[in-house]
């Protein structure tokens, strides 16, 4: 295994932690908040596409840097793991979002605001950018699991804006009872469902 592969993630995920652990001692300035959630959100995003590579056993498996935001790269990944690979950067926003908001519970920081924003609306902002204004970019999420699985691009983006209103439902209430969540299944149906916290 490429030693650079393994010292970028675990700096990834170092950095991520440190952040979440700083913010919580010395309230960080909204000047360096805003981007860095963007940056935790954004990299727990391609962290999940990585771990599902690993999983449905895809090549030349890599994390690159392009302008401070990070992107992975995958090739040869079996066509029936393809949906639940572009599905898998979505459950890494949402671990994330977890994280922040059990910390947002605890202390409203303008760090774990950010990171809640962010990774929050992950999807639903990739889906405007790439249905909308990058017109069907045939590497991006949205168009992999349209073209994959033959949702259309108006249910996919209603099943993502539900499930950002129900997130910014939990943020305003405090609540964390109702966690909404994607799933997929063997037969390429994608699910947002309810797990329910007693």
């Amino acid at each position: 295994m490429d030693k650079g592969y393994i010292v970028k993630k675990i700096f990834l995920i170092i950095m991520f932690t440190l952040c979440l652990q700083i913010n919580a001692y010395a309230n960080m300035d909204y000047i360096l908040s805003a981007p860095l959630g963007y940056i935790i959100a954004i990299s727990c995003h391609e962290l999940g596409h990585i771990a599902a590579a690993r999983f449905y056993d895809a090549e030349n498996i890599d994390m690159k840097l392009s302008y401070g935001v990070p992107s992975s790269v995958v090739c040869n990944i079996e066509k029936d793991n393809i949906p639940a690979f572009a599905l898998s950067g979505e459950v890494g926003a949402d671990l994330c979002f977890e994280l922040a908001f059990s910390q947002y519970k605890e202390e409203e920081t303008t760090l774990n605001k950010s990171i809640l924003f962010f990774a929050g609306t992950d999807f639903i902002r990739y889906c405007i950018y790439n249905f909308w204004f990058d017109k069907d970019n045939p590497t991006a999420d949205p168009t992999i699991i349209h073209d994959e699985t033959g949702i259309s691009k108006e249910m996919i983006f209603s099943l993502v804006l539900t499930k950002s209103l129900l997130n910014v439902y939990r943020v305003k209430s405090k609540n964390n009872r109702i966690v909404p969540y994607f799933s997929y299944d063997e037969n390429k149906y994608i699910k947002i469902s309810l797990a329910y916290n007693f």
